[in-house]
This record gives structure tokens, C-alpha cells and sequence, in this order.
């Protein structure tokens, strides 16, 4: 029995594997971006399954989302129980001098449950943005102009359980990035994630505050 439920894992596995990676290869196809897909074996019989969407010119902007599985036994022998971690890491690169940073993190239960002993967010005055995500930022009058953009508050229901965020003044200039534990299989949501960080890109480019890389 414990076969059967050990095939009906490896089997259920393999079909989300290959559902996710067709949605990375279709959606990679359809911007004219660098895919990539490798399987790894490292020491101690631990795998590991490397993915990337990489493109130079997302609506101007470099733009890359990499997806990497590791599975490693966790009983110590090659046929024994395993564990695994999956992260999936946006990111996009550009120029900037300014120190204007931001993080904006969808809520969870916790969240929602411990509001009135956590360090409130910024209120923006768009109720569904409010109740949903947790904004911080060291400057807030540019991040209330940020969401004042319909596009950017309707692209941001597509951001997974994890926060988005502006890092400034690194040696390569500043990023925009997320990271998650969650598998992004849907194509449509692929296509979302990336118009909301050329969205967000091209707004702080209009005020100045971004440029592209040359």
C-alpha cells in the first residue's frame, strides 16, 4: 500500500511538474523571452530543477522569474521519504540615484488577526487594496502616487502570498523584486505578474525616478 501512495506522489508530481512548465514555455514564447529548464543531481541523492523566463526588453525592462525545486531524502537513504522547497524569484534591475523604497505584502490570517498589535501599513483609501496588502514605504506621498495608477491597483490581485519590494542604492543601482514558496502554473498570471512590474517601472520612470539600463 505504501508503494501504491508512493507512485500516486511521484506520478501527481510529475504532472504538475509538466504543467508548470508549459505554462513558463508558452508564456516565455509569447514575449520572445529565454527559457530555460534543467534537472539537477546533486550529493546525497538530493534533485534539484532549475527554471528561468529571462528577457532584456519586457515593454523596456529587463525582467526575470526563476523558479528552483530542491528534494532531498530526509530519512537518509536513497529510497526513503524526502522533502522539498520550492522558490520562485521576480526581479528586475534598473538605474536609479533616488532612495525610494517600498514593500507591498499581501495579508495573511495572521495578519488580519493580530491588526491591532502589528505595525499598521500606509492607508492608501482604496478599501480592497487596504484590506488585502500592507504597504510600507519611506516616502509616502510617491507610493500613494504609485496606486493612484487603476492599472497598477487591478495587476496587484495577482501578486502571490508574498511581498513585492523596491530595493535602492545597490552597486547595480535599484530593483524591484518578490520571492515566494508558491508555484506559478497559469501563464495568465505569469503575463500579470510581469505587466504589474512594467507598470510599476514605467511609472516611476514618468516621475523620474527610474531609468533604463543602457
Amino acid at each position: 500500500m505504501r508503494k501504491k501512495w508512493l507512485l500516486i506522489g511521484v506520478l501527481t508530481g510529475t504532472f504538475k511538474e509538466k504543467r508548470l512548465r508549459e505554462a513558463w514555455e508558452q508564456f516565455a514564447s509569447e514575449i520572445g523571452a529565454e527559457f530555460s529548464w534543467e534537472r539537477q543531481a546533486k550529493q546525497n541523492y538530493t534533485k534539484v530543477l532549475l527554471g528561468e523566463i529571462l528577457t532584456n526588453d519586457f515593454e523596456g525592462w529587463p525582467v526575470s522569474l526563476k523558479y528552483r525545486k530542491e528534494t532531498r531524502p530526509s530519512s537518509g537513504g536513497q529510497h526513503g521519504q524526502s522533502t522539498t522547497e520550492t522558490h520562485v524569484v521576480m526581479t528586475a534591475h534598473h538605474q536609479s540615484k533616488d532612495d525610494f523604497s517600498f514593500s507591498i505584502q499581501r495579508k495573511s490570517s495572521l495578519h488580519k488577526l493580530f491588526r491591532f498589535i502589528v505595525k499598521p501599513g500606509i492607508y492608501l483609501g482604496y478599501p480592497d487594496i487596504d484590506r488585502d496588502f500592507k504597504v510600507l514605504s519611506n516616502d509616502q506621498p510617491k507610493v500613494k502616487a504609485l496606486f493612484a495608477k487603476e492599472r497598477i491597483r487591478q495587476l496587484i490581485q495577482y501578486l502571490p502570498s508574498t511581498t513585492m519590494k523596491r530595493t535602492p542604492r545597490l552597486a547595480t543601482g535599484a530593483m524591484l523584486s518578490f520571492a515566494t514558496k508558491d508555484s506559478i502554473k497559469d501563464s495568465k498570471q505569469l503575463r500579470h505578474l510581469f505587466e504589474l512590474f512594467a507598470e510599476i517601472l514605467n511609472s516611476l520612470h514618468d516621475a523620474g525616478l527610474a531609468e533604463r539600463e543602457v
